[in-house]
């Protein structure tokens, strides 16, 4: 009997001490799931405010979520995402209307970047020739069409030779940019001048064709006859100048361009290194219709 009683008192202990376990272990897992739940709807909160910023337009809140779980990487790549839209919305807004190529922000972004990366590269700035005078004649909604035929020209000739980070940008009116590897610049080139030669012409009627050029009018009333468009292109690499920066490099295309723009034909040049000097300075390499 006394073995019953304590095996009675020993069941009630250890009932007792169950049933204590159990509360402690179902307020510490209602603890735990108060936790988690808090972490859980805060991600949840931040990913939903900073999608309703997106939605907004606006691009400079990102998820603060420090956690290292599946929410945690959600947030970071919502974080990278936000940062990629951003810059694409810079692009567009940057862009311009007739072409829809980027402008003249994203140019020196990407010739920034690629500069500090420390890889080489070819900066080609574009311009069309005697394209005011074939306005004038033949107005601007014509004059529009060669802007877009020029555009898809160099997207065509970049896309054919260029590489999977070749970029072309429209700076405004008919000038273009294209940032390439150097090793690639002068077939790109090439063929913007071939195509370009090639389908300019068709633009001009029967008569301006056989003569080769357009007569029109200084603002004096002097008669002045402006040739058929043609394409000049400034090449600056960095191939053998390794320290230009991207503000030298545009002051050195524009030298170079105006350059071009004073020879006959559709040309293009390319800067180099004197070499006998031993010193840094750039010198037009001639290419195009008949250039040598």
């Amino acid at each position: 009997q006394d073995k019953i009683i304590h095996a009675g008192e020993l069941g009630v202990r250890t009932f007792r001490i169950t049933a204590i376990l159990s509360l402690v272990g179902l307020l510490l897992g209602c603890a735990a799931a108060s936790l988690i739940t808090r972490s859980l709807a805060r991600s949840i909160s931040e990913l939903k405010k900073s999608a309703e910023m997106v939605s907004e337009g606006k691009f400079d809140h990102l998820p603060d979520i420090n956690t290292r779980d599946e929410l945690g990487e959600l947030g970071r790549f919502f974080g990278e995402m936000t940062q990629r839209l951003a810059r694409l919305e810079e692009m567009q807004l940057d862009s311009n209307p007739l072409t829809r190529l980027p402008g003249g922000t994203a140019i020196e972004n990407v010739l920034k970047n690629r500069l500090e990366s420390g890889n080489d590269v070819a900066f080609c700035l574009i311009d069309l020739d005697n394209f005011k005078s074939f306005n004038d004649r033949y107005g601007y909604a014509l004059g529009n069409e060669v802007i877009k035929t020029t555009g898809n020209i160099i997207q065509a000739a970049v896309a054919g030779h260029g590489t999977v980070d070749s970029f072309v940008g429209h700076i405004g009116g008919d000038d273009f940019a294209a940032i390439v590897v150097p090793r690639i610049h002068e077939k790109i080139c090439q063929t913007i001048i071939k195509e370009f030669d090639r389908k300019i012409i068709d633009y001009y009627n029967s008569e301006d064709r056989n003569q080769g050029y357009i007569t029109g009018k200084t603002r004096q009333g002097l008669a002045v006859r402006f040739p058929i468009m043609t394409i000049s292109m400034a090449v600056v690499s960095t191939e053998e100048h390794k320290n230009m920066n991207y503000i030298e490099i545009g002051e050195i295309a524009a030298e170079l361009k105006e350059h071009a723009k004073s020879l006959p034909g559709s040309v293009y040049v390319v800067n180099r290194r004197d070499r006998q000097q031993k010193r840094s300075v750039f010198l037009p390499k001639l290419v195009g219709n008949g250039a040598k």
